[in-house]
């Protein structure tokens, strides 16, 4: 007996060179298009990235979302996004004990 799958060679990749990294987005859920997502503030080019940043969470609704990020190169080429499961809490609201 035998089974059978499909399967694709891909074509030789040519050397990645080091290009810097000069911009940052973020999206949640959903892809905007590419360049159309919010803009990482704190954003510095470099070859390495290294980044903490503060990402609003505001007009989302409380539970689970998908929050993506992607980068773009000095060449203008945007890279693949990145994603996580994040979970949005209820506000809690302050009462005073008497």
């Amino acid at each position: 007996m035998y089974d059978g799958r499909v399967f694709y060679i891909q074509p030789v990749v040519s050397i990645l060179t080091t290009t810097p990294i000069v911009a940052g987005e973020y999206f949640f859920n959903e892809e905007p298009g590419v360049g159309k997502g919010t803009a990482l503030t704190s954003f510095e080019s470099k070859e390495l990235l290294d980044l903490t940043d503060q990402v609003s969470t505001t007009g989302l609704s409380e539970g689970f979302h998908n929050l993506f990020f992607r980068t773009k190169d000095a060449n203008g080429i945007w890279s693949m996004y990145e994603g996580r499961i994040i979970y949005v809490q209820p506000e809690q609201s302050t009462t005073g004990i008497a």
